[in-house]
């Protein structure tokens, strides 16, 4: 009886020893060493995702956990997403990224096991705000929360960036097509300055004396670089990643050829008065899978350059 006395004792001896230091284990993410199917703990990860994603498409609960990875020299959202099957939204919004072309080397990235939005209760970031607005309505109080790294979230499983703070998170480097931008007609359904008819404003009217520089807002490819369109004149098309395109019309001068490589910022055209114009102005359009999208959503320095 008194073994079984002094055995008790000790069980409860040592587990008060080492309760402080499973408490402080239990607050820590699992670390994947490296993103390698041959790593077991990577392995696990991922099999984890699998489950959660047929979890989420035949209605049943999945099962929320984090792992942790040091990013090395040749990863990039997109590559660490790839390998992690985890979307891009779901990386940055967990680990506070604004910026999809952001460099991670060296960056300890929070890996949650099921796809969705993290959304900021407290919004320190352009994009956190954004989002914040835009899902406001989806929060309730079933809304799962998780605090990571010491900042709140709520979770919303599956769901995915709206076009706006898609084209803000994969474009957020874009810049304004001239160095000064007044706003004379903006984006959609308009009384055409041509027809006198109602017709829906593909782009923007940028107002700019002739010969000014236009440039390139971010890096691409020229796909088109036309001269006497009958509408659009002298004009340029840029494709960029993710689907994007923009459009540069009216031009007095092309400066750049089609298969072109361009830089944001480097100069492709100038402005001018050709094709339907009522005066100079450079017309400019954001195309995003193929859809026009309104370039105040894309190039936020236009909310306050728009004339009254």
């Amino acid at each position: 009886m008194q073994k079984i006395k002094n055995f008790f004792s000790y069980k409860v001896l040592l587990f008060t020893l080492l309760f402080p230091l499973i408490k402080t284990q239990a607050q820590q993410y699992v670390e994947i060493p490296e993103l390698s199917s041959r790593n077991l703990i990577f392995k696990q990860y991922q099999e984890e995702i699998e489950e959660n994603n047929t979890a989420f498409f035949n209605d049943r609960d999945s099962q929320m956990s984090f792992y942790t990875y040091t990013c090395v020299k040749k990863d990039t959202l997109f590559t660490v997403s790839s390998r992690c099957m985890l979307r891009q939204e779901t990386l940055a919004t967990a680990n506070g990224i604004i910026d999809a072309k952001q460099n991670i080397e060296g960056k300890s990235l929070i890996l949650p096991t099921i796809n969705g939005l993290f959304i900021s209760q407290s919004p320190s970031n352009s994009l956190e705000v954004l989002l914040r607005s835009e899902y406001n309505q989806s929060i309730t109080s079933r809304t799962p929360s998780y605090t990571i790294n010491g900042q709140k979230y709520w979770f919303l499983e599956g769901k995915r960036m709206s076009p706006s703070s898609r084209a803000f998170f994969l474009i957020s480097g874009m810049r304004l097509p001239l160095e000064e931008a007044v706003v004379t007609s903006s984006y959609g359904m308009r009384i055409s300055p041509i027809s006198g008819k109602w017709k829906k404003h593909e782009g923007i009217d940028l107002a700019a004396p002739v010969g000014s520089h236009v440039f390139s807002c971010k890096n691409g490819i020229v796909t088109k670089a036309v001269t006497n369109d009958e509408v659009y004149g002298s004009y340029i098309v840029v494709s960029h990643d993710y689907s994007l395109e923009t459009l540069y019309a009216h031009l007095s001068k092309i400066d750049v050829t089609e298969g072109q490589v361009v830089s944001g910022g480097e100069k492709i055209g100038e402005v001018g008065l050709t094709g339907l114009t009522t005066g100079p102005h450079l017309h400019f359009e954001i195309h995003n899978g193929g859809k026009s999208r309104d370039p105040s959503d894309y190039l936020h320095q236009l909310k306050n350059t728009e004339k009254d």
